[in-house]
């Protein structure tokens, strides 16, 4: 009986994570600097976070 509990508890939460997936979040996901000069240094921080229940892996970030 016990075999059978922990078997099914076992299945059931490898089922589970098998469908844990990332959920990217930007609260800000745009940002205008102006006008700036082409010699001026133009930084800004985007925060983000990861509402999934999977790990969030960044591979590749390209600027528009």
């Amino acid at each position: 009986m016990a075999k059978t509990y922990f078997l099914t508890l076992f299945l059931i939460l490898a089922a589970s994570s098998a469908y844990a997936s990332p959920v990217l979040h930007i609260d800000k996901p745009q940002f205008d600097f102006g006008t700036i000069s082409q010699d001026d240094k133009a930084e800004h921080v985007f925060e983000i976070e990861n509402r999934g229940d999977g790990e969030l892996i960044i591979e590749k970030l390209t600027p528009s």
